[in-house]
């Protein structure tokens, strides 16, 4: 398969008066033409932060303090993270890059319909598109989300239920054509019929549309619908990736393996697990590998030495000292 997104060395930091808050650190990933990637971990992980990198749409306090995004088409390669903010804006975002922000209803302005959100996006990013094109492109999207576009191009947000916002959303977020889309918790706070509702109609868009997608979520289930890829992430560090029934079925990392048994399953016969302890402070880091005040499998080397990531088999790769042990 064809590589579209390469990310390589990847450290993002944020300004804070107690020191830098080490948000990304070190991460190297590949995203492949068509596939899905899902990028999963608690709150704090870093999983935001990676996506919001990789259009650069960090907070002001945030910064790529290195590494490189690569991104790449029809045998060009555009180097996104050495960019101006106009150079990204007229080229990659939206029109090559689009995400769909965690949280609908705090992503329209309330005092806007719909109409008026869909015209200044392309506006804001300098394309030119006479409306009746935009009017039959929008009503196009708006149907293959399952919408009524007359109702919804003419309401104001408040107007619309949570579900429905949210695939305005993402009707919102294709409206340039983009080869990625990446996608930040697409089911929070949705009722569970309208989950399952979101996640078929994402899987027809990916196929109809030749999509690649960035999954990012803490919620497994959703991961191994729709994921072909699955990225474990850790106190900023990537540290267990491979396909969904390898990481799944067969998880080399602790903190993996923690997460998987924490899901309730329809079986009584599973007793749930939880992770003990708390994540790390990301501005005072723990010695060696991050995860080990909360590991049950930890020696003296993983409270020393900080493993890097490590070949199972196949596209599989995960940074623990002891996997082959687990």
């Amino acid at each position: 398969m064809r590589t579209v997104l390469t990310v390589e060395n990847l450290k993002v930091e944020y300004s804070t008066k107690r020191g830098k808050v080490k948000a990304v650190r070190d991460v190297s990933v590949e995203l492949f033409e068509g596939e899905t990637l899902a990028v999963m971990g608690e709150s704090g992980s870093g999983k935001t932060t990676f996506a919001l990198a990789i259009l650069k749409l960090l907070p002001l306090s945030g910064k790529i303090s290195s590494g490189r995004i690569l991104y790449r088409k029809n045998g060009n390669e555009y180097d996104v993270s050495s960019m101006s903010e106009k150079e990204i804006k007229e080229k990659i975002r939206w029109k090559e890059i689009a995400m769909v922000f965690q949280a609908a209803q705090n992503s329209f302005n309330p005092l806007m319909k719909i109409w008026d959100h869909i015209k200044d996006t392309v506006k804001d990013h300098n394309i030119r598109m006479d409306k009746n094109t935009l009017l039959s492109k929008s009503e196009e999207l708006l149907k293959l989300l399952q919408l009524e576009p007359k109702r919804v191009l003419n309401a104001y947000p408040h107007e619309l239920s949570g579900g429905m916002k949210q695939r305005t959303l993402i009707a919102l977020s294709l409206i340039l054509d983009p080869s990625i889309l990446i996608l930040d918790e697409p089911t929070t706070a949705l009722d569970i019929l309208t989950q399952r509702n979101i996640l078929e109609l994402l899987k027809n868009i990916k196929k109809k549309m030749n999509l690649s997608m960035i999954l990012i979520s803490h919620d497994l289930a959703i991961a191994a619908e729709l994921a072909d890829r699955v990225a474990t992430f850790y106190a900023g560090v990537l540290i267990e990736i491979g396909s969904v029934f390898d990481v799944f079925y067969n998880p080399k990392h602790p903190y993996t393996k923690g997460l998987i048994n924490s899901v309730p399953t329809v079986s009584r016969d599973k007793q749930l697990y939880s992770i003990p302890g708390s994540p790390p402070d990301l501005v005072f880091l723990p010695s060696g590998c991050k995860f080990h005040p909360r590991c049950e499998y930890k020696v003296d080397r993983c409270e020393n030495e900080e493993p890097r990531l490590e070949y199972v088999e196949s596209d599989h790769y995960v940074a623990c000292w002891r996997w082959r042990e687990l």
